[in-house]
């Protein structure tokens, strides 16, 4: 996928695994953040994945997967629920 400037709307045909890609919201050091659509659910859900550059190194996977494993972890209101 080509890097697009976050906020603007993707081509309706960007898809990662079960998901549309809507919209890129962020970017950081080791990944990005979009607003996704579940293609059989129709949830809009927020997605984060790791940066291309990275997805090929095995610590950096490791520390996307243990954020993951944490996050999962945490039930509170204000923060959003970890599903996949």
């Amino acid at each position: 996928m080509q890097d697009s400037p976050v906020g603007e709307p993707l081509p309706p045909t960007q898809l990662f695994g079960p998901f549309e890609l809507i919209q890129r919201i962020s970017v950081g050091g080791m990944a990005e953040v979009f607003q996704a659509r579940h293609r059989q659910s129709g949830a809009v859900v927020a997605l984060k994945r790791i940066l291309p550059q990275y997805a090929q190194h095995e610590d950096f996977v490791l520390m996307f997967l243990d954020e993951a494993r944490l996050t999962a972890t945490i039930q509170h209101a204000n923060v959003a629920q970890v599903y996949d």
